[in-house]
């Protein structure tokens, strides 16, 4: 099970247009079995988690995430090569962390850039507190009001301070009236207040509402619970008639429509008889009938509800796995006609097979790359823009690191002559498009060459773990030739690694402006380097190591907890 807000807004918003037409199609049906579907819509929300299924409809986080990382960076891509186009980016990928940071060196704090999550989180929070405050004044200043109510019998009361009857609580329910209703029309309003005190139609409503509260942002779950409210109330008027026979319907009607007049709510939530689409009520009144015949449709609707309650709390299941897991040589159980694509695209992207990628990918795609500067053109033909850094190393040149049936996601080592390794990390979304085989739909790569933020930091060492990945440099065989050009004529160009602090920069390839590095614990060979992130004020502790001797270079190991 898995849980993310942007996919539970998308699935919910699916959901509530499929019941909306489902409802259209259920006109001559029991309202009680529409409103059973609104409940099953709010139990999407109520059950924030999507179960993978095999017969799961709903979009894949994997592939929402994708369109809007993509989006985030074509924008970040566009700024970038406004200015002077492909070579723009090229030029900044080429560059090396060659001016490190200083490890006694006194930082100047930047201006506080404002985390647009946190403004998100803030603006949700103060919308629901509004929303749920606002209703709360309103039903403690109803409640005072009806301290005065006058108790006839059980849990009935009469006032003279409202216009509409409704009822009120959540343990000890009671039922207030108007004190102008007559003794027949009191007997039908109380048996409607009853059946929704009987059906807990009082709970289905306040939790569905607390949920609209929490989600105000999404309009259509407005539009759900109204649809909700209307289906309760219909349904409930329609339970009246059957227990108190057709020769009401008149009557009932009437005070539908007199009630409906009479009412003054100001809260969000209305709680009175005559609350919601009088004009639906009464045509659902006059026209209602027995239910006996609609036997065999009430079986059928029970099992289409079923379905579609199946159906829509379940996403494909799609097979993820741990970073952990994948650098432990486990294997992504994806379909192997899928696995034997992304394992080939990777392969012929290393490889720089342009002919492979163009014949494997759509114009957008395609466009994405030529935006990164990965693709160019010369004459009308296609090349790779540039050599170095490049992910040509066949033992160590990727890493699968999340596998669907419909998408991946890929950590390249990209390394250069120096020698050094850089990350890269593709994410692309493919589809089988019957002769012409499988084609990239979507693709982003991120280069990870300037690391300012603790998540770009993670995204390109995955669980914090550096040994036993190409970036680890007691393993990668780059080690031993750093180590001899910080010692030998070359070591002007090297000597940062030579400390650890400006070697972990430089190794991990850090910000040298927007990252500040503290060493602590040095000693025998080792220490740990604190790295502060400038623009997100967060952390993380990497163990160095200093394998060639106390003159030696430094090397850093996996991520302190």
């Amino acid at each position: 099970m898995k849980i993310n807000i942007l996919l539970l807004q998308l699935q919910f918003c699916i959901f509530t247009l499929m019941a909306i037409l489902l409802r259209k199609g259920m006109k001559r049906i029991p309202k009680v079995y529409s409103y059973m579907l609104w409940i099953l819509v709010f139990a999407r929300l109520l059950w924030p988690f999507s179960i993978d299924s095999e017969i799961g409809v709903m979009p894949e986080k994997s592939v929402v995430m994708s369109v809007v990382e993509e989006r985030i960076h074509e924008s970040r891509m566009q700024r970038v090569t406004s200015k002077n186009g492909v070579a723009a980016v090229q030029e900044v990928t080429r560059q090396t962390n060659q001016d490190v940071l200083p490890e006694n060196e006194k930082i100047i704090e930047e201006p506080r850039n404002y985390d647009v999550r946190s403004i998100c989180l803030g603006i949700w929070i103060g919308g629901t507190v509004s929303i749920l405050g606002y209703n709360l004044i309103v039903l403690k200043r109803m409640r005072k009001q009806l301290r005065h109510a006058k108790c006839i019998r059980e849990n009935i009361f009469v006032s003279n301070v409202i216009a509409t009857p409704f009822t009120m609580g959540m343990i000890n329910m009671r039922i207030y009236l108007p004190e102008f209703l007559g003794e027949r029309e009191q007997q039908y309003i109380i048996c409607h207040e009853k059946v929704h005190i009987k059906r807990k139609d009082y709970l289905v409503k306040n939790v569905a509402f607390l949920l609209a509260c929490i989600n105000w942002f999404n309009p259509l779950v407005w539009v759900a619970f109204h649809f909700l409210e209307q289906d309760m109330e219909m349904s409930c008027d329609e339970e009246v008639i059957k227990t108190m026979g057709n020769g009401i319907k008149k009557e009932y009607s009437q005070s539908l429509l007199n009630f409906a007049t009479g009412q003054n709510n100001k809260a969000l939530t209305p709680v009175t008889f005559g609350e919601v689409s009088v004009k639906q009520r009464v045509g659902n009144v006059l026209t209602s009938k027995s239910t006996k015949k609609w036997i065999g449709i009430i079986a059928m609707m029970s099992c289409m509800l079923g379905l579609v309650a199946a159906l829509f709390l379940c996403t494909p299941r799609t097979i993820k796995e741990s970073s952990s897991e994948l650098f432990s040589g486990k294997k992504a159980d994806v379909k192997a006609e899928n696995s034997a694509f992304i394992e080939e695209w990777a392969n012929n992207y290393c490889n720089r097979d342009v002919d492979y990628i163009l014949d494997h990918t759509s114009k957008k795609a395609k466009n994405s790359l030529e935006q990164a500067g990965l693709l160019a053109t010369e004459e009308g033909e296609y090349y790779f823009g540039w050599s170095s850094p490049w992910p040509m190393d066949e033992k160590n040149a990727y890493k699968i690191i999340d596998a669907t049936n419909s998408s991946a996601t890929i950590l390249y080592y990209a390394f250069t002559s120096d020698p050094h390794y850089r990350v890269w990390r593709e994410t692309f979304t493919f589809k089988h498009e019957g002769e012409n085989g499988f084609q990239v739909t979507s693709e982003t790569t991120e280069f990870f060459e300037e690391i300012a933020t603790k998540d770009d930091f993670y995204k390109a060492y995955p669980d914090g773990k550096i040994t036993g990945t190409p970036m680890d440099y007691l393993a990668n065989d780059c080690g031993d030739v750093l180590n001899e050009n910080a010692l030998g004529e070359m070591a002007e160009y090297y000597k940062e690694l030579l400390k650890p602090g400006t070697s972990a920069v430089d190794l991990l390839n850090l910000s040298s402006q927007k990252a500040k590095v503290e060493v602590f614990d040095k000693k025998d060979g080792e220490a740990l380097v604190i790295i502060t992130f400038k623009k997100d004020k967060t952390k993380v502790t990497v163990k160095m190591v200093q394998p060639f001797g106390k003159e030696g270079i430094w090397i850093p190991q996996d991520i302190v907890e």
